[in-house]
């Protein structure tokens, strides 16, 4: 309940959307080097969801549909949140930075915040992890520095998750309504607030 509901749907998509509406924020800004983005997404995604065997591990596994919902809806709100703060509220803050050096240090910044997330996430038991997760943070960041488009970067950072945890079996037992309950939240927030 806490995970779900405090941390990904308040901390998480909240307070980053707030922020978003306060600052003015936009989803979506101009790029002026969208092939770029591109190809540091289908790079990323092929790394994250075919570099690491997961995705033969996926299909071995031969998930129930009930058991791979549980899953959709749990990585749903975990990898928006994750995308709100990483790929909105980090870059804005940094803006302020000379244009030279502002890509950079955005793209570094996500990394960081991708490899101490994930680091604290597993209770700096799987420094691994964390350290692969920082290199895919550092990329997503690069392609969306250059595509500067938020919900095309979400979704391929979803899928990324959301296979790599589909792989390792470990949330099989999650309780059902909980994650129910925790989207149709998100969602909410999400579409009630998604023109501020």
């Amino acid at each position: 309940v806490l995970f779900s509901l405090i941390f990904t749907c308040l901390s998480g998509c909240l307070i980053p959307i707030l922020i978003k509406g306060k600052f003015r924020i936009a989803y979506n800004r101009k790029s002026k080097n969208s092939l770029a983005g591109w190809i540091f997404i289908v790079i990323t995604v092929l790394l994250g969801v075919f570099g690491s065997g997961a995705f033969n591990k996926f299909i071995e596994l031969n998930y129930s549909f009930f058991v791979f919902l549980k899953y959709v809806l749990l990585f749903f709100n975990m990898s928006l949140a994750i995308s709100l703060f990483a790929f909105l509220i980090i870059p804005e803050v940094l803006s302020s930075i000379s244009e030279k050096s502002k890509g950079l240090i955005t793209v570094l910044t996500i990394g960081l915040f991708f490899f101490i997330g994930f680091e604290v996430d597993t209770l700096l038991k799987d420094t691994e992890l964390a350290f692969t997760m920082g290199l895919l943070g550092f990329l997503f960041g690069m392609a969306y520095y250059f595509l500067k488009n938020f919900w095309i970067v979400f979704f391929a950072l979803y899928g990324t998750i959301l296979i790599n945890t589909l792989s390792e079996n470990k949330y099989d037992d999650f309780p059902f309504w909980i994650l129910i309950v925790s989207c149709a939240i998100s969602i909410t927030i999400l579409l009630s607030l998604i023109h501020i």
